[in-house]
């Protein structure tokens, strides 16, 4: 084996190993990933183009139009009107704020503000007087559990529903109302059903996304997600990271000598095979066809040649493989770094093929 640090590849010794590395290739027609302060943003998503941040203001803006045009009704016995509009005016103009900054949020900023969302409803219930606008803004609760349900994992999740409904309790107590106890239950039952529903939906939905349905491992998408927050924590933490694109070799000829069914069967067992060479947090991903991902996390160049020594030695017979491999520069994109593993696949197994 040796190496050029030119270009990179490495394949099953029908001639000679080899793995080279490229340095990163400049092309202007390669479109940037996202930056790496926008990842923890971009990891709540849910459904194209709608991120757990844009829904929250939308939540926000909802809340505090809602609550002024309820206003708008004939007065209710009892009720703060202007403190409830006043909430609601704050809701809305928070939603606003939080739609024009929503590129710059965390996931923390984002539990932050569905417990604030939480207050502001309990404040609303206040200013109902504990009547009829009491239980009317009650509702309201259920954007908070739509919300989490959707954005957050199952603890996330029922945190914000807990402090919910603690915070309702704590309301209907201060507001007078009567029967807290029984209009929590109902109320705060209702909507943990409802979320659990909602939450154990969006994981099937999400993980039929993010997995190939062939050989259950992730799928390109998912790689992508997972390389993106990979290399943002690389930066930060100044550490290595390698990607290695998989090609199998003659996996056409058993396609078209043994048919589809027997190709399907090598996808699946290779994928197995590769998965118990890898280190521990390593991920393998089949990207389409007979193409597969590998990322390495806290992995130079010396470690990823010995991981792509092990995958080629565990392929399965009659098919060879070639794998190109990239190394991580300092600022270097998603997709730059893809690009240089392919391009390092290719001038493999042109070489040899």
């Amino acid at each position: 084996m040796h190496t050029m640090v030119a270009q990179a590849g490495y394949e099953r010794p029908v001639r000679p190993a080899r793995t080279v590395v490229a340095p990163p290739l400049q092309l202007a027609a390669w479109p940037p990933v996202s930056a790496p302060d926008r990842l923890a943003v971009e990891r709540l998503t849910f459904g194209p183009g709608i991120t757990g941040p844009t829904a929250l203001a939308l939540f926000y803006l909802f809340g505090g139009v809602l609550t002024l045009l309820s206003l708008a009704a004939p007065a209710w016995d009892g009720a703060d009107v202007g403190g409830a509009a006043s909430i609601g005016l704050a809701a809305s103009l928070s939603g606003a704020l939080v739609l024009w900054l929503r590129a710059h949020l965390s996931d923390v900023s984002c539990h932050v503000l569905v417990a604030l969302g939480s207050v502001l409803i309990g404040a609303a219930l206040v200013a109902g007087g504990g009547g009829t606008a009491t239980s009317v803004f009650s509702a309201l609760y259920v954007f908070v559990a739509v919300y989490a349900a959707l954005f957050f994992g199952p603890t996330g999740a029922t945190a914000q529903i807990s402090w919910a409904g603690t915070v309702h309790t704590v309301a209907l107590l201060q507001a007078g109302g009567d029967g807290v106890l029984a209009s929590t239950l109902v109320l705060f039952g209702t909507i943990a059903a409802t979320a659990l529903v909602i939450g154990a939906l969006v994981r099937q939905v999400r993980t039929a996304a993010a997995t190939d349905p062939l050989t259950r491992l992730p799928n390109r998408r998912s790689f992508d997600e997972h390389l993106a927050m990979a290399l943002a924590r690389a930066e930060r933490g100044d550490r290595p990271l390698s990607v290695l694109a998989l090609d199998l070799d003659g996996f056409k000829a058993v396609n078209d000598q043994q048919g589809h069914a027997a190709g399907d069967r090598l996808l699946i067992d290779a994928g197995r095979s590769w998965s118990k060479a890898l280190r521990h947090g390593d991920l393998l991903a089949r990207s389409g066809g007979d193409e597969f991902v590998v990322l390495l996390p806290d992995a130079g160049e010396s470690v990823a040649r010995r991981v792509a020594g092990r995958l080629e030695r565990r392929t399965p017979a009659p098919l060879g493989v070639s794998i190109g491999i990239a190394v991580s520069r300092p600022g270097e994109t998603a997709d730059a770094l893809l690009r240089r593993a392919d391009a390092a696949l290719y001038v493999d197994k042109a070489s040899g093929r």
